[in-house]
């Protein structure tokens, strides 16, 4: 969790540099990222204690600076949890017990060679899959929602940042301050019908309608949905061009 306010746009890209850069060195500086799936199923099989026995593995044999373990969202197939990603080579582990972490440790990270028993098996044959990709479980999907799952540690907001997470919202609301206009309120609510999709209500205030005109012209492009409840006067001041907006 980033321990900085985020005040403008170029602090995003800066976050999303140096998150770029660390998955970068994933295979070079860093060795391995072990993302062990935390996600309700893998959990009810266990998943915590992998993670903490791969956590405790790490230290006992100091490789603390080269391999990072990570807990991710649901990364698929529940029945096989709990399921584990090593994310130099996708190698996609399946039904790992805390007794199996000591053997990925000491022959995938530290060797480079593949724990064979623990991996995807072809329905027909049996015949071991490696990667992730290959498996004919995930190459049948294509994620939208859910996109970042996996490959994102969902308590990071800055890996989220890394994913062009709130980039948006920000384009949209460094346009309304450039224009001159003062955003009274900011909310957000979730859409009915769509889940995990959330929409943004503003209560806009500006000096001239000109303003407001020219901003939603401008936001309109770079938004999904817009659309504008109402516009009406500030009371008590003695200019009628002033006034405010509630936008969505």
């Amino acid at each position: 969790m980033p321990s900085h306010i985020i005040k403008n746009p170029e602090m995003l890209e800066k976050i999303k540099r140096n998150v770029l850069e660390e998955r970068k060195s994933i295979g070079i500086d860093i060795k391995e990222k072990i993302m062990v799936c935390m996600g309700g199923g893998c959990i009810a099989s266990g998943s915590q204690k992998v993670k903490e026995t791969f956590e405790k593995l790490i230290v006992e044999k100091g490789l603390n600076d080269d391999v990072v373990v990570c807990g991710t969202g649901c990364l698929g197939p529940c029945v096989k949890g709990p399921v584990v990603l090593m994310k130099s080579d996708n190698t996609f582990y399946q039904k790992v017990t805390p007794e199996d972490c000591a053997k990925i440790i000491s022959s995938h990270v530290m060797k480079g060679k593949v724990v064979e028993k623990l991996t995807w098996k072809k329905d027909a044959t049996q015949a071991p899959i490696h990667k992730l990709q290959d498996i004919e479980f995930f190459r049948r999907q294509k994620k939208i929602v859910l996109r970042n799952c996996g490959e994102i540690d969902p308590l990071s907001i800055d890996e989220y940042i890394g994913n062009d997470g709130y980039f948006a919202l920000a384009k949209v609301l460094t346009t309304i301050s450039d224009g001159g206009i003062n955003l009274s309120k900011l909310q957000s609510f979730p859409i009915p019908g769509s889940d995990f999709k959330y929409s943004f209500h503003a209560d806009m205030e500006f000096d001239e309608i000109e303003q407001f005109n020219d901003v939603i012209k401008k936001i309109k492009p770079i938004t999904e949905h817009l659309k504008i409840y109402g516009v009406y006067k500030r009371g008590g001041l003695p200019n009628p061009s002033k006034g405010g907006a509630y936008v969505s």
